[in-house]
């Protein structure tokens, strides 16, 4: 039954798994914003396995590691199953990663697998040097802006995760480099069992950070101190093998504190959820300071795996960001109404998926902001190793609380060949991407970590392609790669034909200001591979 949980429960997880979107401010991904359905994520909690991260400063998971920035998820205050541990013999598991490259990149990732007969022992580490083409990233020195340490032990009925991430970087400014100091202190436990039919499910997690700016955009110069931490609990029952029943609760609290002030706040959720076969609902009463109010998810999907309809409805509740100002008509909640419709359709060589989406959002600072779009996917296999892949989004309504891109638009076309009797394989990437109609005044302040609008008549946002590339040549477990970020920038000095200001890309009001953009980047990536 063990099994039938949780593939239930991952079944409905991935059929509405829109993916992110990337809006990087650098191409190391140091600074950046992700959007899913044009709302850019910010002020949400998210967890990498079950490791929990606040969602208040810690907004791009993309910053902490190669293998986070894959492997993230939102947290949709359900606590997750345990992972299923059968292990019927030892094994060791390492991957390195290093990479190499302009302005003093340097990048390595370690992560280790051990297991046994009783259970599976991983351990990740990352760091990462840069100074970036003006060096902005550097605090004088030349050292890692970023180091991540993580350990998770994982049997049957337990799973225990702790990690360590440390930020330490410059900042560009108006004037002078300012600085970025965040330290960041989670461990997790999950435990399951079973009473009589039931499966239950417990998850505990704590996150502390210290999380310091010197810039002249952060309103609150002082050292922010955030503690939050949680609990969560679920049972489970299956009914005839296609009725699924479930009850859970969670519990919240999260400080922030500087030298001068203390604010504390709490919420919780209780709520019940029914899988039955093509149907799913989800409802609860949220209370955020002994305000009260409903949320409520239905997921509902129709036909098979390579065609089908899926639909998502839901009211979302979450408190308001520490630093936004409140008002008297929503002072400590925000609540998103969100309706999704997917279509997928599949023939030989060719699938198409469809996304339609509208999100009404009650911020506590504006009565309502409404994001309107579409997306739609392409993906033609010419042949049995290439596929040419296509993807255009759209937004009706440029808002402060989207990426500020009405349409983006990505093309590639990757593959690869056997090559030496196949002993060798080689691997082509090229592809293009254009951010247009964009709106000026849109942008984020990675710093403080909430939208932003720019009053700054006379900086434009003007539609910008980015053409990259990577090849890759893999031997056994040992594969080499050569990445090229904006070639148009790297080819402008050898190519009069190549205007030098078109290849120059502004993402970022508070980055990209004072004629600081993103020129390029090239890169040697070697990812290797061992067993025992």
């Amino acid at each position: 039954m063990k099994k039938i949980l949780f593939f239930c429960y991952l079944f409905f997880t991935l059929i509405f798994a829109n993916e992110f979107i990337n809006y990087p401010f650098d191409w190391t991904n140091h600074f950046g914003v992700i959007s899913k359905n044009g709302r850019v994520i910010w002020n949400d909690d998210w967890k990498h396995g079950i490791l929990f991260f606040d969602g208040t400063f810690s907004n791009y998971p993309n910053r902490y590691g190669l293998d986070i920035n894959k492997e993230y998820h939102l947290n949709n205050n359900s606590v997750p199953m345990n992972k299923v541990v059968e292990l019927d013999s030892a094994f060791t598991n390492t991957r390195i990663q290093y990479t190499q490259g302009d302005y003093y990149l340097d990048m390595l990732s370690i992560s280790t697998k051990y297991a046994d007969k009783i259970g599976l022992f991983t351990m990740n580490g990352f760091k990462k040097r840069y100074t970036g083409p003006y060096a902005d990233y550097s605090l004088g020195i030349i050292k890692p802006i970023q180091q991540s340490y993580s350990i998770e032990y994982n049997t049957t009925n337990f799973q225990a995760a702790i990690g360590h991430f440390l930020t330490s970087s410059g900042l560009p400014d108006s004037s002078l480099n300012g600085s970025l100091y965040d330290k960041i202190l989670n461990a997790t436990i999950l435990t399951n069992g079973f009473i009589g039919n039931w499966t239950w499910a417990f998850h505990g997690y704590q996150f502390n950070q210290k999380y310091e700016v010197d810039h002249s955009s952060w309103k609150k110069p002082s050292i922010q101190h955030l503690t939050r931490s949680a609990i969560e609990a679920k049972i489970v029952n299956v009914i005839k093998d296609s009725i699924t029943i479930g009850f859970g609760f969670l519990v919240n609290r999260r400080g922030l504190s500087d030298i001068n002030s203390f604010s504390s706040t709490e919420w919780g959720d209780i709520y019940s959820d029914i899988s039955i076969k093509n149907f799913n609902i989800k409802g609860g009463l949220s209370s955020i300071n002994n305000e009260h109010n409903y949320f409520l998810r239905l997921l509902f999907h129709l036909g098979k795996k390579d065609k089908g309809i899926y639909f998502e409805g839901s009211r979302e509740i979450k408190p308001s960001h520490a630093f936004m100002p409140s008002n008297n008509i929503n002072p400590h909640s925000v609540i998103t109404n969100y309706f999704g419709l997917n279509t997928r359709y599949s023939l030989s060589r060719f699938d198409i998926m469809t996304n339609i989406f509208s999100q009404n959002i009650l911020q506590n600072y504006n009565d309502k902001l409404e994001i309107l779009g579409f997306d739609i996917n392409l993906n033609f296999t010419i042949s049995d190793n290439w596929t040419l892949s296509a993807f255009s989004r759209h937004l009706t309504n440029i808002n402060v609380l989207t990426d500020g891109v009405g349409d983006l638009i990505e093309l590639s076309l990757y593959g690869n060949e056997n090559l030496f009797n196949n002993n060798m394989i080689i691997f082509f990437d090229l592809g293009i991407i254009g951010w247009i109609n964009r709106n000026s005044e849109i942008s984020f302040n990675p710093f403080y970590c909430t939208p932003i609008l720019i009053e700054d008549s006379d900086f434009i946002l003007k539609d910008q392609w980015n053409l990259k590339s990577t090849i890759s040549l893999k031997v056994s477990s040992l594969k080499v790669s050569w990445k090229l970020n904006n070639i148009l920038s790297v080819l402008q000095s050898k190519i009069d034909g190549i205007n030098e200001e078109e290849t120059m890309i502004v993402n970022n009001y508070l980055l990209h200001q004072n004629n600081r953009s993103m020129g390029r980047l090239m890169e040697i990536h070697i990812d290797w591979h061992f067993s025992d």
